[in-house]
Formats: structure tokens, C-alpha cells, sequence
């Protein structure tokens, strides 16, 4: 769509338009469609817009993409890291009391719906800003597309000997293109599920680590899971991907992914068997969990990068095919929380082993192909 009707840059800003607007509705819904209608238009252009930058990042950066697609998904978890700190106040601190008359419970309800309306104004309010900057940027500087470095080194190429030709090509080789297509089509199928996986994880982990916090053995108040576990979550995933601005500098980002999957697993054992022990092991979890999925996306970018050319329409089969995988997961999970929060841990153990197979084949296929 971006290429044929309208031009990306401007297709990703008024994405940006369409989040403040639905932010904005969202807590003057009043019936169960109307709420369905605003998050369904929120994820609509959060996902217009997931899937436009990364092919964005990509186009203009290429095979040096990497610490530029990390320095974005950083900026974008600094973000992450604001809701809880923005709906604490705003929740209510009390636990879950079984003695508490019905009335007070609607009560209380009411007067927390009302007053939501207050962070999803200030988070809408963020977005539209977002939105006008960038129209200011691409009015002032528009945007032009650059070359490929494959056409940058064949003209290069062609002013070199023939040995100086088959260095360069072993030191930079190029991404497949349609002369292999059985080959391209296996890479998209194992990126189809590489990604779904790890997007269900993902979002799964933020949506519902303050569901297991408050579920779990240490039963923590609303307030308190929000504050603490999502937080220090958050976090450690905003760290992690400021750290990986300058790690990929220097890893490959195959041993990125596989160090991902290590932390992720070890995340997951320790929220397993420690978790309801005391606040600390809670703690330790979280932020091994934030570090793992941190870097995981702009790496697993930077890495196909390199063997497929990203186009719009390869970004939005990639983004929207492991989304819909990627939908699975809340439905399961969402059901189980309550009553066995150990579900969540369950869940990050099946994401890493997907991952992780995923990435073996994913290896195996460039290997072969020598790319």
C-alpha cells in the first residue's frame, strides 16, 4: 500500500495521527463495541506504523542498519517504560478483599474509569506532538530514497581487478533476490514463525507481568505490580536496547539472538522457582526478561537484512503474518493468568524454544546458500 498509494513517509505520520486519535476516544467508550472499535483502530496503526519503519530503518541504512534499528527500538521501550508510571496513580492500591461490599467495589470502579481519562489524554496528547514533528521534518527535509549498496559496488566493481572483485563480494556478499525462490520462500515461512512467536512473548510479557505479580504467590496489590514488576520489566528492556546501540557495533547479531534466548530462559526460571519467595527474586526475573526480549527484533532486523531485500510488501507479510500468530497467545494466556499464573513462565519457555529452533534452521539455510 505505502508504495503504490501513498508515500511511506507520510503514511507512518498520520499513523502517528490515528494513535493519538484512538488514545484520546478510548476512555470516553462507554459500551463493550465502542472499546473494541478504539483498541481495534489503536493496533491498526501501530501496526500501519511497525511495519513501515522497520523497512524504512532498513532502506536507508542497509547492511549498516543495525545500530540504527537498535537506537529506534531503544527510544521506542524508553516509551514502553512510561504507562505504569503514568496509570500508577491513577489505579487503586487496595487488594483483592473479599469482604468488600459490592456497592464499594462499583464505586470504586467508577470513580477509577473516570478518572483514567486523565493518562490516556497526556499519552494522546505525547502522540499528536510526535506526529506534528514529523510533518515538520519531512516538509523541511524531504525524504529521498537511497541507492543499494549492491549498485554502489557494482559500480565499483567494475573499475577493480577480478581479484579485488571476488574480496569485496566474500566481505560484503548481497542479499538473495528472486533468482532464488524456493530458497527466499523458506527464509519468509521460518520468519513467519521466529517472529510470531517472539511478538506473542513479547507482548504477552508486558501485557500480563502485572497479572502475574498480583496473581501469584506474592499477591501483590494492583498498584504495587504495576509500580514494581512492570517497571522494573520495562526498564531493564529500555537498558538492554541502549546497550545494544553499541554491542552491535561490535556481535554479530546471530550471538545477540542466541544470548537473548539464554536470558530469556534463565528469566523464566528464576520467575518460575523463586518468584514467590520474597520481592527481590520478582525483581531479578523481570529485569533478566526485559534484557532478553530487549534487542531481539532490530537484531533479528539487521540479520535478514543481510540475506533478503526488504520491500513494503515484504515487511507488512513478515510484521502482519507472526502478528497473527502473535494473537494466539493473549487469548491463551488471558484465560489461565488468574487461575495458574504460572502460565506466564510457561509461555516465555515455549517462546524461547520456538525462537530458538527457528533460528538453527534460519542458519542453516543461509549457511548453505553461502550468502
Amino acid at each position: 500500500m505505502y508504495g503504490r498509494f501513498v508515500r511511506r513517509q507520510y503514511a507512518t505520520a498520520f499513523c502517528f495521527l490515528g494513535v493519538s486519535i484512538s488514545l484520546l476516544i478510548v476512555p470516553h467508550t462507554s459500551t463493550l463495541l465502542q472499546i473494541y472499535i478504539g483498541v481495534g483502530s489503536l493496533g491498526f496503526f501501530v501496526g500501519g506504523y511497525r511495519t513501515a519503519e522497520a523497512v524504512w530503518l532498513v532502506e536507508m541504512w542497509q547492511s549498516k542498519s543495525g545500530p540504527f534499528l537498535q537506537c529506534q527500538h531503544f527510544f521506542w521501550a524508553l516509551g514502553t517504560a512510561l504507562p505504569p508510571f503514568i496509570l500508577t496513580p491513577f489505579l487503586s492500591s487496595s487488594t483483592n478483599n473479599l469482604d468488600q461490599s459490592s456497592s464499594d467495589s462499583d464505586d470504586l470502579s467508577q470513580k477509577e474509569s473516570r478518572s483514567l481519562f486523565i493518562p490516556f489524554t497526556i499519552a494522546g496528547c505525547m502522540t499528536l506532538c510526535t506526529f506534528l514533528f514529523e510533518i515538520f521534518l519531512l516538509m523541511c527535509y524531504p525524504y529521498r530514497k537511497p541507492r543499494r549498496d549492491s549498485q554502489q559496488q557494482s559500480e565499483e566493481v567494475h573499475s577493480d581487478s577480478e581479484k579485488q572483485i571476488d574480496s569485496e563480494n566474500r566481505e560484503s556478499p548481497l542479499p538473495i533476490s528472486l533468482s532464488s525462490k524456493r530458497l527466499k520462500v523458506k527464509l519468509i515461512i521460518v520468519m513467519l514463525f521466529f517472529l510470531g512467536f517472539y511478538m506473542g512473548g513479547e507482548i504477552c510479557s508486558i501485557q500480563f507481568m502485572s497479572s502475574f505479580a498480583q496473581f501469584g504467590d506474592l499477591h501483590l496489590s494492583e498498584a504495587e505490580a504495576g509500580a514494581s514488576a512492570l517497571s522494573v520489566m520495562t526498564g531493564a528492556f529500555a537498558l538492554g536496547r541502549f546497550l545494544g546501540i553499541f554491542v552491535t557495533l561490535k556481535v554479530p547479531p546471530m550471538i545477540i539472538l542466541c544470548g537473548n534466548m539464554l536470558l530469556i530462559i534463565g528469566a523464566s526460571a528464576v520467575l518460575l522457582l523463586f518468584s514467590g519467595y520474597s520481592l527481590t527474586y520478582m525483581w531479578a526475573g523481570c529485569a533478566i526478561l526485559g534484557f532478553g526480549y530487549s534487542t531481539i527484533f532490530p537484531s533479528f532486523i539487521a540479520f535478514m537484512e543481510r540475506h533478503l531485500i526488504f520491500t513494503d510488501f515484504l515487511g507488512a507479510v513478515i510484521l502482519v503474518g507472526g502478528s497473527v500468530v502473535a494473537m494466539i497467545y493473549p487469548t491463551i494466556v488471558g484465560m489461565l493468568i488468574e487461575q495458574v499464573p504460572l502460565v506466564f513462565t510457561y509461555m516465555n519457555f515455549f517462546t524461547a524454544a520456538v525462537c530458538s529452533v527457528s533460528l538453527l534452521l534460519l542458519r542453516q539455510l543461509t549457511k548453505k546458500k553461502q550468502i
